[in-house]
C-alpha cells in the first residue's frame, strides 16, 4: 500500500500569498487613478462623443474587468493562506503521532 506524501514549501507559499496581496493593492491603486481620470474627462477635459465614449469605456468594461481581477487576486491570496494553515495544522497533528 503506497501513501501519498504532500509537502508545502511554506516560504514559497507565503511569498505567493504576499505577491497576490501586492498585486491586488497595485490594481486597486490603478483603478482609483483611472476613476480620477474618468472624472476629469467627465468634467470637460475631453468633450464630445469621443470623450463620452472613452469615459463610458473606462467606467464600464475597464472598471468592471479590473474589479474582477482584483477580486480574483484576493481570492487566490485567501486560497494560498488557507492551504498554508491547513498544512500547518496537518503537520502539527502528524507530529503528535510519532
Amino acid at each position: 500500500m503506497s501513501e501519498d506524501i504532500i509537502k508545502l514549501e511554506y516560504d514559497a507559499a507565503e511569498d505567493m500569498a504576499r505577491t497576490f496581496d501586492q498585486g491586488a493593492n497595485r490594481l486597486q491603486t490603478v483603478l482609483q487613478e483611472v476613476q480620477k481620470i474618468a472624472k476629469t474627462l467627465e468634467d470637460g477635459a475631453l468633450l464630445g462623443r469621443g470623450g463620452e465614449s472613452f469615459v463610458e469605456a473606462i467606467n464600464g468594461n475597464f472598471t468592471t474587468s479590473l474589479t474582477k481581477l482584483i477580486e480574483k487576486y484576493e481570492e487566490l491570496k485567501g486560497d494560498v493562506e488557507a492551504a498554508i494553515n491547513y498544512m500547518k495544522e496537518a503537520d502539527a497533528k502528524s507530529q503528535g503521532l510519532f
